[in-house]
């Protein structure tokens, strides 16, 4: 059961790879029987050398073959390396492609947390290892091989010398697997100090900090941040390393003592005229390519144990933040029919990362087609509320129902492709104009629609940048657009999706007060048309006037909810806010601000 999802991405980077492993076998199979007659032709070698009657003849045909053994033996040991770097760079890209794939989102409640980013960022530098699993496993085989290679050459010559050399080099072999653990504990302990360590080096080389580093001239402080946790994390990274050296060091005392044991052992057999100087020079060798083989199958034991301990982190990520996909279950509802009513009932929300509730007892009843104002001060809860409206948070059992349905009980993908949003932190794709809105490969029906969309919203467009620029800073030939600009981007792009619900947080907020009322304008008349709802969250009180109906939050509960002519009369929060908003904006003739302190007439309905 662990091993399923590891199973499954292992049988898919594998894909197209099954030569590159049958030659990597066969050059193995081959370097093992290299290595195997080079050491019977030491033996030889040494023995016709010390030989009375020397067979000078021979011996330089053996100096010759041995020669071109080595030579082929480096030509297939460098082939190997080559092909194995090909394969870890294809498996790389297939793992990163893999990596990218596991994230199957229904809601973003648990991963908008601390906690995520470090479980993420520990799987993500742990999770490559599989590149190298079956590499390592490959090598194992070899190594195992080789192993038992040695073995019966030494059987023949003493039976017991590969017990003795198993023997000491066994706690070798143990201590490894006890590192590996090590190893997978300290990536994980230092996952935050790490992504900490990062984020603060891209803070002080990326280009868009360098006008606010040079503005406050906070470099230095950054920089003193930066080698506060730099230093931090060397002194982690340092005593950890010690850990593995202390360990390693213990261990490595044994190994001389079982090799002078033995060649106690060896040298009273060539006294004894038991052995021959060659047979004793190709047991010396065999023993030593004994010992480092053991040595390599402990460390790549230790590789596949880290592994394992990867594939129950993988486990654990995927069922902690991804316990179901966009997949149609049996229990699920399909959302076949446009969205005509919400209705939310004594909902209350809180973060995973808090004991606060952010939105209390909310009661909501939302038509299709209706326009709908959500104000506020900050910290009230307007995005919160926005986003668990068009199903981005995780809600309890019976409190938002859509078309009569309970949220949690319709499949998320026939939910999300009914809604749409531009939200506060919109992303700025370093793509072309025209993918940043369609966000897909163009196609003739998408340039169809795109031109549909320029000509029903011009002013999304901007006239000096063409479809197939790049935009940002992040490239050369790119362009960057200005805040407002990018804001007309990220509306262009919800307004693309074209959904039965749309979701506008702060989406106007870089706009002059002219372009934001003619585009507000433009949204809600052509979605009234449509029958389309549309929410919209904003601290630009006089937008407001164009909504159906407008909700006043403070402190995560609705204070008020009418429509604006019916909160100015209410004299309540809404008619506060919207007075501090109009009365700031007004400038008397001298152009100094007036704090009139009274209702506007075109305002006031007395």
């Amino acid at each position: 059961m662990v091993f399923m999802n590891l199973n499954s991405i292992i049988r898919r980077v594998l894909s197209g790879s099954y030569w590159t492993i049958a030659i990597l076998s066969l050059l193995s199979v081959i370097l093992i029987g290299t290595a195997a007659y080079t050491i019977k032709l030491t033996e030889q070698f040494f023995d016709a050398f010390t030989n009375s009657h020397n067979n000078y003849k021979f011996i330089v045909q053996l100096i010759v073959i041995m020669l071109l053994l080595k030579l082929t033996q480096l030509c297939m040991e460098q082939f190997r390396q080559y092909l194995e770097q090909k394969m870890t760079i294809q498996m790389n890209r297939l793992l990163e492609y893999q990596l990218i794939d596991l994230i199957h989102l229904k809601t973003v409640t648990k991963l908008e947390t601390p906690q995520y980013q470090n479980d993420f960022n520990f799987l993500r530098s742990t999770f490559f290892s599989i590149s190298n699993l079956i590499i390592t496993f490959i090598q194992f085989a070899h190594q195992i091989i080789l192993f038992l290679t040695y073995s019966i050459i030494l059987i023949n010559y003493i039976w017991y010398l590969p017990i003795i050399v198993t023997l000491y080099c066994l706690p070798h072999f143990l201590n490894e697997i006890k590192i590996s653990k090590l190893n997978h504990s300290y990536t994980e302990n230092t996952s935050q100090l790490s992504r900490e360590k990062l984020m603060l080096f891209e803070t002080l080389v990326r280009p868009l900090a360098q006008k606010e580093l040079l503005i406050f001239q906070s470099k230095s402080f950054f920089l003193r941040k930066w080698d506060n946790i730099s230093l931090k994390s060397i002194k982690w990274e340092i005593n950890h390393q010690k850990k593995i050296y202390m360990k390693r060091l213990l261990f490595a005392i044994i190994e001389p003592l079982g090799f002078v044991v033995i060649q106690i052992l060896l040298v009273r057999s060539v006294i004894a005229a038991e052995l021959t100087i060659g047979q004793y020079i190709a047991i010396t060798t065999a023993v030593a390519m004994l010992q480092s083989t053991l040595f390599a199958i402990g460390q790549y034991f230790g590789r596949v144990k880290q592994t394992y301990l990867t594939s129950l982190q993988l486990q654990q990520f995927i069922t902690k933040y991804f316990p179901s996909t966009f997949t149609l279950h049996a229990h699920d509802i399909k959302l076949a029919s446009p969205i005509e009513e919400i209705v939310i009932k004594d909902l209350t929300f809180q973060y995973p990362t808090t004991d606060k509730s952010v939105i209390k007892n909310i009661n909501l009843n939302i038509k299709a087609g209706n326009c709908i104002a959500i104000v506020g001060e900050n910290g009230s809860g307007k995005s919160t509320l926005g986003k668990i409206l068009i199903g981005l948070y995780d809600v309890t059992p019976g409190a938002l129902y859509i078309n009569n349905t309970d949220i949690n009980d319709i499949n998320h993908l026939s939910l999300i492709h009914q809604m749409t949003m531009v939200s506060q932190d919109f992303v700025r794709y370093p793509i072309s104009l025209e993918e940043n809105v369609i966000l897909d490969s163009p196609s003739k029906e998408s340039e169809k629609k795109l031109i549909e969309l320029s000509e029903k919203y011009p002013e999304l467009f901007p006239d000096e940048v063409s479809k197939e620029t790049i935009l940002g800073l992040e490239f050369i030939g790119s362009r960057q657009l200005s805040g407002g600009q990018w804001q007309k981007i990220a509306i262009a792009r919800a307004l693309y999706k074209d959904s039965p619900l749309l979701l506008l947080d702060e989406a106007t907020s870089a706009l002059d007060p002219e372009t934001e009322q003619s585009i507000m304008n433009s949204v809600i008349r052509n979605r009234k048309w449509n029958r389309q709802t549309t929410l919209f969250i904003t601290h630009r009180m006089p937008i407001c006037q164009m909504a159906d109906q407008i909700i006043v939050l403070h402190n995560g509960e609705i204070a008020e909810i009418g429509t604006h002519q019916e909160l100015i009369l209410a004299e309540g929060r809404y008619y506060r806010m919207f007075m501090t908003t109009h009365e700031n904006n007004e400038v008397n003739t001298n152009g100094d601000n007036q704090l009139q302190g009274t209702v506007p007439t075109q305002y006031a309905a007395r």
